[in-house]
């Protein structure tokens, strides 16, 4: 009873609200989940109450890769949900519906060196023309900003990108 006093809690965690996908393509397969974060129903103490307040915001995403020429690729997200609103600025959705979201990812090429990567990626609508006008008259600028540690046996690396999508009209 004493072990099952301390694990119960420990065992109440989950993820709820899953959604699975399977991706099979002529070069590889996919497998990708996401979901929301399922605390214990009682949790005691401040910072435990302060992140059972705070999951609820949260999304988890899973994936799993494997290309025929010899490679795996294993990744967990945890980030927030898109904004959806019609605001002039806001997180948007990227990596299968999640919003802002920090990464850890392991690679593998067979017969090569594994890599670990840990990043950040940051999704943004930002309204640049006509912004008080009627949502659908409006001009937006996407921007998608990643930046990531790569790690290896032989070699550390920082990596950074900016990308735009859309048109910028002058």
């Amino acid at each position: 009873k004493a072990l099952d006093a301390i694990l119960s809690p420990v065992l109440s965690f989950g993820i709820q609200d899953t959604k699975l996908a399977l991706a099979a393509t002529t070069t590889g397969v996919k497998l990708y989940a996401v979901g929301s974060p399922k605390l214990p129903d009682v949790l005691e103490g401040d910072f435990l109450e302060v992140i059972a307040d705070v999951a609820g915001s949260f999304r988890v995403s899973a994936s799993a890769e494997l290309q025929f020429v010899g490679s795996a690729v294993l990744e967990l997200r945890v980030g927030t949900d898109p904004d959806t609103s019609e605001s002039n600025f806001a997180i948007v959705n990227t990596a299968g519906t999640l919003g802002m979201s920090i990464y850890i990812q392991f690679e593998h090429v067979f017969g090569g060196i594994p890599t670990q990567t840990l990043g950040v990626n940051i999704p943004l609508k930002i309204c640049v023309e006509r912004c008080s006008e009627v949502y659908a008259n409006r001009y937006f600028l996407f921007l998608i900003g990643d930046l990531s540690l790569v790690v290896s046996p032989t070699a550390q690396l920082v990596r950074g990108s900016l990308k735009m999508d859309g048109w910028w009209n002058n």
